[in-house]
């Protein structure tokens, strides 16, 4: 499975358009589509860490953070799995 990331697209495919601030892809039929801004909203919510029913509470729980920390996803990794010296030999093709 080949997964890119928004950042990803951005970063190698696409092009920044200054007097929009934006970046875009063009597409093979010449269409043009703008990368959307993404604005992050804090939604903030209250729980009771003594009601053992609140789903929210057992998403804290000491053991369900260290199960989440421990996991080693590939997602927020990808960089790690760059091959430096395939990557080094790419950058020398592309100087000749």
């Amino acid at each position: 499975m080949v997964r890119r990331t928004r950042t990803f697209i951005k970063e190698n495919y696409a092009t920044y358009d200054s007097a929009k601030k934006q970046y875009y892809l063009t597409f093979n039929d010449g269409r043009i589509e703008y990368f959307p801004d993404r604005l992050p909203k804090k939604i903030e919510y209250s729980f009771d860490p003594s009601d053992k029913k609140d789903i929210y509470v057992k998403l804290y729980d000491e053991d369900v953070v260290k199960i989440i920390n421990g996991l080693f996803l590939a997602r927020y990794g990808l960089g790690n799995y760059i091959d430096k010296e395939k990557e080094h030999w790419q950058v020398q093709k592309k100087r000749k």
